[in-house]
């Protein structure tokens, strides 16, 4: 008896582990995309402090987009609260495009703020 409420208490903390690392669904929480370890300031093109409050049950969302002439080599969007109940993707572009559209989202009743940053040449 002892054993499977250990087992089962343990099988618990794992779930929530997991649960507070991926974000919301498959999302990931943070993004960082490309060669981003030989960014340099004077390549970003954009950036961009994207928050929404919370509002109780209601779910916050909206889509990033920048368009430009220099093709990405680094894309990061950075949480700057570690609150894990949102998620980012890029939707369309990226690297080695000269777009990007990120959608950012949030679990009802949470809200987020991100960092975005877009590296091109």
């Amino acid at each position: 008896m002892a054993r499977t409420i250990e087992a089962l208490a343990f099988a618990a903390v794992c779930l929530i582990a997991f649960t507070s690392v991926s974000g919301k669904g498959s999302d990931p929480f943070e993004l960082v995309e490309g060669n981003c370890s030989h960014a340099i300031a004077g390549d970003m093109v954009f950036f961009e402090h994207v928050h929404k409050y919370p509002i109780p049950f209601t779910t916050r969302e909206e889509t990033v987009s920048w368009t430009g002439n220099k093709r990405i080599y680094c894309l990061m969007v950075l949480s700057e609260s570690k609150d894990t109940k949102s998620g980012v993707k890029v939707t369309n572009g990226g690297v080695w495009h000269n777009f990007v559209d990120i959608y950012v989202h949030s679990e009802s009743g949470y809200g987020y703020k991100y960092f975005i940053r877009v590296f091109a040449k």
